[in-house]
């Protein structure tokens, strides 16, 4: 019952009564797929900026690179001597990079067949080993992470398996001077690396799979 006669009165009363931003409708929130979504031709940084709960959504689509992935997430990177590595990368990057090599792609899909698909540090540190699948053949798996039992371990492979342990023991900083050198990546392995770092964060979508 309203408390008074008054029209005007009786329109601010009914608002009052209205939960806030109950009809307010989001962005994302007008169609069932990136594609319907007025952001979907936009550029994944404004996906970022809504706070759209299905970014993973649209990494997964064509519409989205891994290059993309590559310029909007690790570019500003504060360790200069990675952030030049990916500045000189992208000069020549084009498309997708998925995987490094077939053996690479059968090595990591094969291992997944263990690992549980919301595990993104996991998945992350054996996409890198299966890089080179001659480490990964030789790899233990510890609650530590992986031991390499080569006895032939060159000291760049020392480096690739630190690293892959660094992700899977969910480390708050990588440490990436040593992934930062060409001695220990090479110029092709380092796309992947990076693939690494961004699947430690959105999980299998990066590499165009999963759900």
């Amino acid at each position: 019952m309203y408390f008074t006669d008054d029209k005007t009165l009786q329109r601010f009363e009914r608002e009052m009564k209205i939960v806030p931003n109950f009809e307010r409708k989001e962005v994302w929130e007008f169609g069932d797929s990136c594609r319907d979504c007025k952001n979907y031709e936009c550029k994944l940084e404004i996906c970022m900026n809504a706070h759209c709960p299905y970014l993973k959504r649209k990494i997964r689509s064509n519409s989205i690179i891994t290059r993309d992935l590559v310029e909007t997430f690790l570019l500003d990177n504060p360790y200069i001597p990675f952030a030049h590595r990916v500045i000189n990368m992208l000069a020549k990057y084009k498309g997708n990079k998925l995987f490094y090599n077939k053996a690479h792609k059968a090595s990591f899909e094969a291992a997944m067949n263990e690992i549980n698909d919301d595990d993104y540090d996991h998945i992350a540190c054996v996409y890198v080993l299966t890089i080179r699948p001659d480490i990964w053949e030789h790899c233990v798996h510890t609650s530590q992470g992986y031991l390499c039992m080569s006895a032939e371990l060159e000291q760049k492979d020392k480096v690739l398996v630190s690293f892959a342990n660094d992700i899977y023991r969910s480390t708050t900083r990588l440490s990436l001077k040593e992934i930062s050198f060409r001695r220990n990546i090479s110029d092709k392995e380092f796309y992947y690396v990076c693939n690494a770092i961004l699947i430690r964060r959105f999980g299998l979508a990066v590499i165009k799979k999963g759900a």
